[in-house]
């Protein structure tokens, strides 16, 4: 038990002087509660991909366990809304489906709990407490009483109270529906969401006041990484720029996930050049979050190498709409073929991101108020799309 306890303490010190070596925990205060919160109670289990097989592998308190809790990694917790897959995964059975719940990575938690600027006094919401790390980081830094955090899944929300309590904290956690925030405990000096969102609820306007952060991760298309921080106003609106920083985190479960693409070698007999990098589709390229603000469907991606050689890399798309594209590269030239709207809005898309100058996604911003809300670039008045309903 020792040796465990030392080399678990040997990791978490590494890990949190990665974090200040680069420059994502620049606040003492938020050193000390990196340096004290063990992530481990509260990721107990993680599930990797199964190596060479489809399906998950439950990774349980041995060395691989150790070193990827304390890594700057996201870990995934659940699968498909069952807090039963550990159980059947311990039994050697073999797990498969959907990553529903994961721990973000601490880089990412550190930069988002930085730019709230919290103060000693003051109260806030969290959307989305997961496995309640984050949850229990806040405690830390502001006192039980000043946070409350909800969590739609109450199976997750009781396994979070329970890590709370065993590593001595118990802020409120509500297993509830995370748009509609928590009036009880109303009015927040800060709301802070870690899942993502297609517009921002109305209801985090009501339960703010003049001055309040509101920290939320907003899901364009399915895919962009993009965070807003923005500051309520005397009127009851909200306004702010999205964080320099990519922050993938999973979408709300009401929102309807694209099917896998579906891969038709014959459509490619119709393809001509595009200038759409095929990276520009997956978050790697520095328009990947411009296609998603101009993409009124969510769409899925999956790229490969056919084993037959015949053509470059494949990456082959479809909508929610049922839109379907294929791109191949050839000798450094990328091919298109579409059925459907979505190729043309994506294409559309990166020839206005360049003809605007190539703006990185820091320059644009979100203003929501109870009757609209619109994303921006550079002032809210040069309007670039509009939010539709939650």
């Amino acid at each position: 038990m020792t040796t465990n306890r030392t080399t678990v303490e040997d990791l978490r010190t590494t890990l949190v002087d990665q974090l200040i070596h680069e420059g994502v925990l620049t606040d003492s205060a938020w050193r000390e509660v990196f340096a004290t919160v063990h992530r481990g109670i509260f990721v107990p289990y993680f599930f990797l991909p199964c190596r060479g097989r489809p399906g998950w592998r439950l990774i349980e308190g041995d060395d691989e366990w150790r070193h990827g809790v304390y890594v700057d990694e996201a870990l995934v917790i659940q699968l498909n809304g069952d807090d039963n897959a550990a159980q059947a995964a311990r039994w050697g059975q073999t797990v498969e489906g959907v990553p529903t719940s994961s721990s973000s990575a601490p880089g990412l938690m550190a930069a988002m709990l930085h730019s709230l600027e919290v103060t000693q006094g003051m109260t806030v919401l969290e959307v989305g407490t997961g496995s309640g790390y984050n949850a229990a980081l806040l405690a830390a830094r502001l006192s039980d009483k000043a946070v409350t955090s909800i969590e739609l899944d109450p199976a997750l929300a009781q396994r979070a109270r329970i890590a709370l309590t065993t590593a001595g904290y118990r802020p409120t956690v509500v297993a509830g529906d995370g748009a509609a925030g928590y009036s009880p405990n109303a009015r927040y000096d800060r709301v802070i969401a870690t899942v993502a969102l297609p517009r921002v609820p109305v209801a985090y306007l009501e339960q703010t006041h003049p001055g309040s952060l509101i920290l939320i991760p907003l899901s364009f298309a399915g895919r962009g990484g993009l965070m807003a921080l923005l500051r309520r106003d005397q009127a009851g609106a909200a306004s702010g720029a999205f964080l320099a920083q990519y922050g993938g985190f999973m979408a709300v479960r009401s929102v309807t996930e694209p099917a896998t693409p579906k891969i038709r070698p014959q459509l490619l007999d119709a393809a001509y050049p595009t200038q759409v990098p095929p990276d520009a589709l997956t978050d790697i390229h520095p328009a990947a979050f411009y296609l998603s603000l101009c993409c009124p469907y969510r769409y899925r991606t999956v790229g490969f190498t056919p084993d037959d050689n015949s053509t470059g890399l494949q990456t082959w798309g479809q909508a929610t709409d049922g839109s379907t594209f294929g791109l191949t590269t050839i000798d450094g030239t990328t091919y298109v073929a579409a059925d459907g709207p979505l190729w043309d809005t994506l294409e559309t898309a990166y020839a206005q991101w360049r003809a605007l100058g190539q703006p990185s996604r820091d320059r644009f911003g979100v203003t929501a108020n109870p009757a609209r809300q619109w994303v921006w670039l550079d002032h809210p008045d040069h309007v670039i799309t509009e939010l539709g309903e939650l």
